[in-house]
């Protein structure tokens, strides 16, 4: 017998009733962004561009576009503040309902275990200090430390739903005032430089995120690396010796890297022709002590040439 309508169910919840909340809020932005759009249409199109860049880049790009492009407090922070709470109020109740198992949303696997670890990652120091740990986390400019992870913290430590939305969001709130005065601070003095100078600085800050994602990304992913090649390293069988010689034979003249195949963390390593070499029965020493190497040479080397 097929189950029974799951949605209808979890909408009766205290987590459903924070989704159905969330739902409403963005419908109703999304109305009053089109009704912007016939009264202002340049309004309308900024509103679209910072809720875009808020998603995608985080507040603090979305309020530099906001105030580069001549918009005040009274736009620029009630739409930052409209997108950071639909972003909670629709994340919470979608990861609780995928840390209890009672839906899935194959899509959005790879976005929920990320969170989870970011949220695990910061579990125990939030812990100690309760609800104040958990609004100074999201409220402080820490990598990884926004409304969304902070939500998922929130669930981890036990916290009552709508205890941890209504901490969540006053962080997420008091933060966006301390960015929109120095962001706005920002923008002023640069446009005494000349127009051109506000498009700078977006793009300055653009950079300077994507550079912060890159380095987190990578930072983690040698440090998952190096863990994961622990026991080769223990075990001795492959020295940075024997590895970098392995390389030269096998890999004559070409720049290795190691890489991430998939999303259980299985790790491997891909030459310069782009074959992938996995780390399988007959030779996880072998590639683990690669992958070992390569992490302590920055997670590449370049091989030697061979003599003929």
């Amino acid at each position: 017998m097929p189950a029974r309508p799951i949605w209808s169910q979890l909408f009766k919840t205290t987590e459903g009733h924070i989704l159905l909340l969330g739902i409403t809020l963005a419908v109703a932005g999304l109305i009053i962004m089109g009704l912007f759009a016939f009264w202002s249409p340049q309004t309308s199109r900024m509103i679209g561009a910072m809720t875009f860049f808020n998603i995608i880049f985080g507040r603090i790009v979305s309020m530099s576009i906001g105030y580069a492009g001549g918009y005040g407090h009274a736009l620029v922070i009630p739409v930052n503040m409209w997108v950071e709470s639909v972003l909670v109020l629709l994340f919470y109740p979608i990861f609780v309902f995928s840390m209890r198992k009672l839906v899935v949303f194959p899509s959005l696997k790879r976005f929920m275990e990320r969170t989870r670890t970011a949220a695990e990652h910061h579990h125990d120091k939030v812990r100690r200090y309760g609800i104040v740990g958990l609004f100074v986390f999201v409220w402080f400019p820490f990598w990884m430390t926004g409304p969304v992870v902070g939500s998922a913290i929130g669930y981890l430590l036990g916290f009552p739903a709508w205890l941890t939305i209504s901490v969540v969001l006053s962080g997420t709130y008091v933060a966006m005032g301390g960015w929109a005065y120095l962001m706005f601070g920002i923008h002023s003095r640069a446009a005494m430089f000349g127009p051109w100078a506000p498009a700078l600085v977006v793009m300055l800050i653009m950079l300077f995120v994507l550079a912060g994602y890159w380095l987190n990304l990578h930072g983690k992913n040698l440090r998952q690396a190096e863990k994961t090649a622990g026991k080769a390293d223990e075990s001795g069988d492959w020295t940075d010796d024997s590895a970098r010689a392995y390389l030269d034979s096998r890999h004559p003249g070409e720049k290795v890297k190691w890489i991430v195949l998939d999303e259980s963390s299985r790790y491997g390593y891909i030459d310069s022709t782009g074959s992938q070499f996995a780390c399988v029965d007959d030779d996880s020493a072998r590639v683990a002590g690669i992958i070992a190497f390569l992490a302590r040479k920055g997670g590449s080397y370049l091989s030697e040439e061979q003599e003929t």
